[in-house]
């Protein structure tokens, strides 16, 4: 077994002050098919989805959606397979050879706020994605899949969160180096503006950090330093922003 160790921010080890009156800000149109980047427009009745990759070229396309809350890439692939949050459900919708998305499976009739996702990486038995709910109640819903069509989509666990005026944002983060699996989640609770979940096996997402000592965080975002493997943690406040460095030791 093993433990994610977090210091207060006064520790710089673990927490340093990058700017004041900074902000992460979470673009939940844009995304990433491993090195090509897309961004998608709200039109009339669709969604326009531009995406340039790394030598500069781009391409449009489209799908037949008005109310995108957000997107998602499921895998870096020639049909772009790609998860789509409305105000009322969760699909899966994928490219088709005239550069226009084709639903493929209607997932979830659910009223989210967000949703985050994880590829199967080193260490894990599947990969994931967590939807942050609203209503009846304010959840977290992890499903885990293998496949590229979600067609084994399961739901594997329900974190509550307690009711607050505060915002809730959550990010997925996988450590390599030590093949550890961690959901961030902000304001969980109201006393605990951070929130750090370890995947445990057949247990399931195990809280391993609440944090009080940071003020209400407004925003996460997870950065790695590709040619360190190392990973941070970013997290806004008000008039701040901290990075947050895990230290996973065995027990």
């Amino acid at each position: 077994m093993k433990r994610y160790h977090g210091n207060k921010p006064n520790n710089n080890t673990n927490f340093g002050i990058i700017s004041e009156d900074s902000l992460v800000t979470n673009k939940k149109l844009e995304f990433n098919l491993g090195t090509i980047q897309c961004q998608a427009v709200q039109g009339v009745n669709e969604l326009i989805v531009k995406c340039l990759d790394k030598n500069g070229t781009s391409w449009l396309s489209v799908v037949d959606r008005w109310d995108a809350k957000q997107l998602l890439a499921v895998a870096a692939t020639n049909e772009s397979p790609i998860l789509l949050l409305t105000s009322k459900a969760v699909e899966l919708w994928k490219i088709s050879e005239k550069r226009k998305h084709t639903l493929i499976r209607h997932l979830l009739d659910i009223q989210a706020e967000q949703m985050a996702l994880i590829r199967r990486g080193v260490g894990m038995q599947s990969s994931y994605v967590a939807f942050l709910t609203s209503s009846p109640a304010a959840d977290i819903m992890i499903y885990s899949f293998n496949s590229e069509d979600m067609s084994d989509f399961q739901l594997d666990q329900v974190l509550e969160l307690r009711d607050s005026h505060q915002p809730h944002e959550m990010r997925f983060m996988h450590l390599p180096e030590s093949e550890d699996l961690l959901l961030c989640v902000s304001n969980a609770l109201p006393e605990q503006p951070l929130t750090i979940y370890q995947h445990q096996g057949a247990a399931g997402f195990q809280k391993i950090l609440g944090d009080s000592a940071l003020p209400e965080v407004q925003s996460l975002e997870v950065l790695q330093l590709p040619h360190k493997q190392l990973h941070f943690l970013a997290v806004a406040t008000s008039n701040s922003v901290y990075l947050v460095l895990p230290q996973i030791t065995p027990l």
